[in-house]
């Protein structure tokens, strides 16, 4: 019983792992900008940072980027920070 319960974890993990990115949305730094990548050569792989927006509603946008090893960005959060 033990060792299924180990390969059912194992499995989720894997399933998470997989997850699809999330797509750039307007006003996210990626959103149809081909060239974003020749800003990111330099800084080290695995680096995060957070970009900040409003999109059309008003809302308050946190996206957090996580720089790859060829310099290109991966949205791997945004959190949706409704006004009221």
């Amino acid at each position: 019983m033990k060792t299924i319960l180990i390969a059912l974890a194992m499995l989720s993990l894997g399933s998470v792992a997989q997850a699809r990115p999330l797509e750039p949305v307007d006003g996210s730094i990626t959103y149809n900008n081909p060239d974003v990548r020749l800003g990111f050569r330099r800084v080290p792989a695995g680096s995060t940072f957070e970009h900040h927006f409003y999109d059309g509603r008003g809302n308050h946008i946190v996206e957090t980027y996580q720089v790859q090893q060829d310099g290109t960005l991966d949205i791997i959060g945004r959190v949706n920070r409704q006004h009221g």
